[in-house]
């Protein structure tokens, strides 16, 4: 921060994943792109997002690959399944499976080499022995991402997700704080790299920032005990199984006891583990919001909620649900809801394939969960889901090295990254972006 320039990032409304890392690696806007959530609904179904579902994906290391530069590109969210570059590429988290390189025979040599883990572990059960899984994993990104600097590519792009993961589950711990002891001791050995090679710039982001929350809001539950959603039969069996004991939990910690989550995981693509176990009743006697497209009768269905908004199929129904939604109000007479509609926040030929109402909050976490039970909407987080912390609009912006100007302030949009990237290799932005070239930190 003083030896160059610094700020806050504002990120896409809502701050979700998926449509977020899209908007900082293409420069657009959702409504371009036609991502909006790691869900979304394509063709009347609930689909899972992956890189083939944005329809404007041409990006950072796509420019750069077209006019010759040499490319590396790491562990960026929403890149699976990988698509050829001039270099490398490594697909990032979600909907991640076998086969996750560009070229192909660089998946062996990652998990041989460097015991490298595309996949995030999810499911923290005690915070020190957690903390230590993630740090091998970040481990194992940075030795990569060390050697891979020190060879001949124009551009360099990684993401460590691992610490979206461990803010979420572990916000305000010391399991955190030790965490990210690790990630600064390694972040130093690229500041000294820049410094020795000041051909090389560093700029570092996030696709959002993280704050705590008072707990989280069940969007889902809120909208079926209003009527609007109607659940298939067969949410019936899986209640079923659910008193019989048998949940995603239980099994996971079988399988973790019985140490035979490795060959699972070599058997069956992540994508597919996680889809059952999101189907899977928890402990807490819910189903996750990535698993509700299996359980959501869409034809019955007014509307429905997931990651960052709401479908809905009729206007008067429409209105009906923003004047409920913006009178909510928690114990505290706090009203912590964010609603815009989708022509407010996105603009481009893909803003009708948005969810109509977009649904963000300060306070708390907003899920898609189903639960067996009545319950109230607002639940603790730390009992039901384990979050403590969600995403929050700012992230952050730094960039240092020999052509930045040193210790300003510059706040910036993540749309701004690409065209911005593209301008330091002497490459205009192309005409889609909605971004524009930072010119002040220069």
């Amino acid at each position: 921060m003083t030896e160059g320039c610094w700020g806050n990032l504002e990120s896409t409304n809502p701050p979700v994943t998926f449509p977020a890392w899209k908007s900082f690696s293409t420069g657009m806007n959702p409504g371009k792109l036609g991502i909006f959530g790691h869900i979304q609904l394509e063709n009347g179904k609930l689909i899972v997002c992956n890189s083939t579902t944005a329809k404007n994906n041409t990006e950072i290391w796509d420019h750069m690959s077209a006019v010759g530069k040499r490319v590396a590109v790491i562990g960026v969210p929403i890149t699976y399944p990988p698509k050829p570059v001039n270099g490398i590429m490594v697909s990032g988290p979600f909907s991640v499976g076998h086969n996750y390189t560009y070229p192909s025979e660089l998946e062996k040599t990652l998990e041989k080499k460097y015991n490298y883990d595309p996949f995030p572990e999810e499911f923290l059960l005690s915070e020190e022995k957690d903390i230590e899984v993630l740090i091998r994993n970040v481990k194992s990104k940075f030795d990569f991402l060390d050697d891979v600097v020190e060879k001949d590519y124009d551009l360099v792009c990684s993401v460590i997700f691992e610490t979206d993961t461990a803010q979420h589950f572990l916000w305000r711990t010391k399991g955190l704080k030790k965490f990210w002891k690790v990630i600064d001791r390694r972040l130093n050995g690229l500041v000294t790299f820049i410094d020795n090679n000041p051909e090389y710039n560093l700029i570092m982001c996030s696709d959002h920032g993280f704050h705590g929350m008072k707990g989280a809001l069940y969007l889902n539950e809120w909208l079926r005990k209003k009527g609007y959603l109607k659940l298939k039969g067969k949410f019936k069996w899986i209640h079923v199984l659910s008193k019989m004991g048998i949940t995603s939990n239980f099994l996971y910690s079988m399988a973790r006891r019985l140490r035979l989550l490795k060959i699972l995981r070599k058997t069956f693509s992540p994508e597919t583990l996680r889809k059952i176990g999101k189907t899977l009743p928890t402990k807490n006697k819910m189903i996750l919001d990535q698993g509700i497209g299996s359980i959501i009768d869409m034809d019955r269905s007014r509307a429905f909620f997931v990651e960052g908004g709401i479908y809905i199929k009729n206007q008067r129904d429409k209105t009906k649900i923003l004047k409920e939604l913006s009178r909510l109000e928690d114990k505290d007479g706090i009203r912590y809801l964010d609603i815009k509609d989708k022509t407010d926040e996105y603009w481009g030929d893909y803003v009708d394939a948005a969810p109509d109402i977009l649904v963000w909050s300060k306070y708390y976490s907003l899920r898609g969960h189903v639960s067996f039970e009545k319950r109230k909407e607002l639940v603790s987080s730390a009992e039901e889901d384990k979050w403590v912390a969600t995403h929050q609009k700012h992230g952050i912006f730094l960039a240092y090295g020999a052509d930045i100007k040193k210790g300003k302030r510059v706040d910036a949009h993540i749309y701004d990254i690409a065209p911005t990237v593209l301008s330091m290799y002497g490459l205009k932005k192309s005409k889609e972006m909605d971004g524009e070239v930072i010119e002040s930190i220069f």
